[in-house]
């Protein structure tokens, strides 16, 4: 982070402090806290210098706030035995800007800090383009990213690739038994494999045989048939990459993509299943 117009600001209500402790000429050092909403921004007890000075804390106070505040600071006023500081908005408002001109899109950002943040979002399942359903999403998530950077985290955006299921297998068997309409062939291919897609969702209606040839097929393929695996991941490749095209549209990116499909393929689901047998 460059410029913080909150720490400038406190170093500058510190500088008036010392300013009112040479006035006074008081050894004591101040204390400046941040004062009630409704009492400024800072407020400056006069109750440690009663003592030294002989004098009520009330009085101290009126004496303190006639020394003249450097900007952005309104002139003091004293209630009881505060000293109050308030912000003029005007040099205020031109320290943050000076401060946003220099920092650009870095303006606002924490210190790095050590915590890790995974977050996953949007996730589309690779059947089709993305959708109005889901248009939300990327925004909601990509904005959390950004937040969080902002805040010193170091995030890694994640994509869920949910690859496997029988919407997977079911596309993936349009893809090869179905023809294309030589009409769609100008579109992206998530456009014409979804109308593949949804071609195959209908066939499906009354029909055993197909329905049973899904069902083999996806056996397979929950069982860890590494060609066929492949075979189906290819299918969701080619729509995924026109969903990030996308996405990419609207200024949306990942760092990292976790396809669910590579849990079967190392292992790691049938390692669960065992552990959780009696």
């Amino acid at each position: 982070m460059g410029h913080d117009p909150w720490s400038e600001l406190r170093d500058r209500a510190e500088r008036v402090r010392r300013s009112i402790e040479s006035e006074l000429r008081v050894t004591a050092p101040g204390i400046l806290q941040e004062a009630p909403a409704d009492h400024g921004l800072f407020a400056l007890a006069a109750h440690a210098w009663a003592k030294e000075l002989r004098e009520s804390p009330a009085s101290i106070a009126a004496r303190a706030s006639r020394v003249k505040p450097v900007a952005p600071f309104a002139p003091l006023h004293h209630e009881g035995p505060y000293v109050n500081f308030t912000v003029d908005p005007a040099p205020f408002a031109e320290l943050v800007l000076t401060a946003v001109r220099t920092d650009g899109e870095t303006y606002g950002s924490s210190p790095a800090r050590k915590e890790r943040v995974l977050l996953e979002h949007t996730s589309a399942n690779p059947t089709g383009p993305l959708h109005v359903g889901r248009a939300r999403n990327p925004f909601l998530g990509d904005a959390l990213v950004r937040l969080l950077r902002t805040a010193g985290y170091r995030v890694t955006s994640e994509y869920l690739v949910n690859d496997i299921g029988r919407q997977m297998v079911l596309l993936y068997w349009a893809v090869n038994h179905l023809p294309s309409d030589p009409s769609d062939s100008e579109e992206r291919v998530e456009y014409r494999y979804v109308k593949l897609y949804q071609k195959a969702s209908a066939m499906l209606e009354g029909n055993e045989a197909l329905k049973h040839e899904i069902e083999q097929l996806t056996q397979r393929f929950e069982g860890g048939d590494v060609q066929l695996t492949k075979d189906i991941r290819n299918v969701g490749e080619a729509i995924l990459g026109g969903i990030l095209e996308t996405l990419r549209r609207v200024n949306v990116t990942y760092d990292s993509f976790f396809w669910e499909s590579d849990a079967i393929l190392d292992g790691s689901v049938q390692r669960v299943v065992e552990r959780l047998m009696p």
